[in-house]
């Protein structure tokens, strides 16, 4: 889907994510199995993509089960900061 986003001249896309957590509603609940009775929390993921001009060209809002799913990411040192001590 983004390669033809940018296929289309919407490119290069950037993307900000957001996780909060939260408890579901009776219908968030249902519709995603889960018991009603427990209080399962949701993991939420709100991801927006934007093109360079600043237009939204897709949000995406994923819920799901914080005890059957972890959200995770890898973190890189930017090649222009110092290490400690050099």
């Amino acid at each position: 889907m983004y390669d033809r986003l940018e296929e289309m001249g919407y490119g290069p896309l950037e993307w900000e994510e957001s996780v909060s957590a939260c408890i579901p509603s009776p219908e968030e609940a249902t519709a995603l199995g889960l018991p009603a009775d427990v209080g399962v929390p949701l993991l939420r993921i709100i991801r927006v993509t934007t093109s360079p001009s600043g237009q939204v060209v897709e949000v995406n809002d994923t819920r799901m089960s914080a005890e059957r799913f972890e959200v995770g990411s890898s973190i890189d040192r930017s090649p222009s900061a110092q290490a400690p001590g050099t």
